[in-house]
């Protein structure tokens, strides 16, 4: 008793440069720069806080990336690149390219078919880079379908990932992708109608798409 009290008394006072520190991750880092761009008021702090986010994303060596960070990267290279500044699309378009190939050299080894997140990030990637190419040329590289596989593979993996993010892709896609003969002839502004009206109701509403 009078050794487990001695015991207590000495851990009580031990200085707290000798006891072990907890250290935030460049992951936790990132979380709360993210954060606190999307909570700044002013557009330039809300840069600060994005280009710390991507810094701290970024960070992780590439031996460790996993599924995850790649579509942490993704949503604050979109914010940044959608809401905080208006770069030229000759620039976007490479930065998206860019993370597009890296996400598929870290594929190469690896099942990403069944992640939710590598799903989400080359669907919004696609997306914002078929947005910077004319309307042909996206067509020729075949840039609708692959946005439309993988929120397809979102939506039967789990619709309601980063909030229906599937859903609203499909119904933007559906009405606003010409349909070119012979190339593209899927786009149909019904489907965009039911995929959208999907996300004025509760999750239970998506079920009713399961057979569209």
């Amino acid at each position: 008793m009078k050794k487990g009290l001695a015991l207590f008394i000495f851990l009580l006072f031990i200085p707290n440069s000798i006891l072990p520190q907890y250290k935030e991750t460049d992951y936790e880092k990132g979380e709360i720069f993210f954060k606190k761009a999307q909570e700044a008021k002013q557009k330039e702090i809300a840069l600060k806080y994005i280009n710390k986010a991507i810094e701290y994303y970024n960070s992780y060596p590439d031996g460790k990336y996993k599924d995850i960070i790649f579509y942490k990267i993704v949503k604050v290279i979109d914010f940044k690149y959608s809401y905080l500044i208006k770069e030229k699309c000759e620039i976007k378009k490479q930065i998206f390219k860019d993370m597009i190939e890296k996400i598929k050299k870290f594929c190469e080894d690896k099942d990403c078919k069944n992640s939710k997140y590598i799903n989400f990030a080359l669907m919004v990637l696609y997306g914002r880079y078929g947005e910077c190419i004319n309307i042909f040329d996206a067509a020729r590289e075949g840039i609708a379908d692959r946005v439309k596989r993988f929120a397809e593979n979102l939506y039967n993996m789990d619709k309601e990932f980063n909030n229906y993010a599937c859903l609203l892709t499909l119904g933007r896609l559906y009405y606003m992708v010409p349909n070119i003969p012979f190339i593209l002839t899927w786009p149909d502004k019904k489907k965009s109608k039911k995929y959208l009206n999907c996300l004025l109701y509760t999750s239970d509403a998506a079920d009713e798409l399961d057979g569209v």
